[in-house]
């Protein structure tokens, strides 16, 4: 069984990530993972809705220490997850666009991640690594989810059937 916090991440964002799948091309289950890893599944969300860890190089966002670097940088606030699913679909394509298409491909979309326009958008040289350990559990979650949706299903209809 998945943890629960994984599971109420994915369901909770999980129609952002179909947004922004639905505009880039990739996996909803490879951005739940991405933003999982990034936000220890939304229970360190740097900022207001910022499920990438999206930095503010203009100085206005919210301020918080980078794990991987040490340095105290800004991180951009979001309206709302809607608001950073558009920013960060429009971001893929303008600054990202080898993450464009990939499907379900952890690889081919690392890969673009470190290889962006302007350098690469994280510094750490296991990401790929670890995005495919968030990947496995993010899949777990949507499995459950999906089993239990689907006994809700059956029991409605069962319900149904016996009125």
């Amino acid at each position: 069984m998945a943890n629960d916090h994984v599971k109420m991440f994915v369901e909770e964002y999980g129609p952002v990530a179909e947004q922004v799948s639905r505009q880039t091309g990739i996996s909803p289950s490879i951005l739940l993972s991405q933003w999982g890893m990034e936000t220890d599944y939304g229970r360190k969300v740097v900022g207001h809705h910022n499920l990438g860890n999206i930095k503010d190089f203009s100085g206005a966002g919210t301020e918080a220490r980078d794990r991987q670097t040490k340095t105290r940088d800004k991180y951009v606030n979001f309206e709302s997850p809607e608001a950073f699913g558009d920013y960060y679909a429009n971001l893929m394509r303008r600054l990202y666009p080898n993450t464009l298409n990939v499907g379900n491909d952890i690889a081919k979309y690392a890969q673009g991640l470190s290889t962006g326009v302007k350098g690469a958008y994280a510094e750490a040289d296991s990401y790929e690594e670890a995005m495919r350990g968030a990947h496995g559990a993010v899949s777990r979650s949507e499995e459950h989810t999906s089993e239990l949706q689907s006994r809700e299903t059956i029991s409605y209809a069962v319900f149904c059937l016996k009125k």
